[in-house]
Order: structure tokens, then sequence, then C-alpha cells
């Protein structure tokens, strides 16, 4: 399921969709497929699920499609690209 998502991601200049709505889908798909096979473990899940973590979740994807419309993650990506011809390069992705 994640390499399809990911699959599905990459290929945003084909389909047109943007990632969000792709990962969006592709949860609600995921947790209806599980629903046929076996409700009660999607139930369970549900339950032990760690909703304080969802908001900033929600929140973290929606910075990030701010930051990828106003050109600001392009902009830090020319700024790191000199980096990417040294050992830096390692640093700085695990940095950033």
């Amino acid at each position: 399921r994640v390499l399809t998502a990911t699959l599905i991601c990459a290929l945003e200049s084909v389909h047109g969709l943007p990632v969000y709505l792709v990962v969006l889908i592709m949860g609600a798909c995921s947790i209806v497929v599980d629903g046929l096979i076996d409700a009660a473990f999607v139930a369970d899940t549900l339950r032990h699920m760690p909703w304080e973590l969802f908001s900033f979740v929600t929140g973290f994807l929606v910075l990030a499609e701010a930051m990828s419309v106003t050109g600001i993650s392009l902009a830090l990506a020319s700024v790191f690209l000199p980096l990417a011809h040294t050992k830096s390069v390692a640093y700085v992705s695990g940095f950033v």
C-alpha cells in the first residue's frame, strides 16, 4: 500500500491530483479494505490510536502544502543545492 501510494504521488504530473488528496484516498481505501477483512481489528486499531498526534500530523501536512504552493520549499532546496556535491549532504538532509 505504501509503495502504491508513493508511486501515485510521484505521478502527480500525470493525473493532476495533489499529494494530500492521494494520501487521503489511499488511507480511506486502506481502512475500508481492512474493515472488510477484519472489522474488529479496525475498531481495535481506531480505539487505541494516539489521537493527540492527529492535529500535529494534519497541521504538518497543511504547512508542507503551503510551503510548496508559496515556493518556500523550492527556495530552501536552492539554498542547500550547493551542498549536494560535498560530504555534508547527509548532515544537511538529516538536519532539515
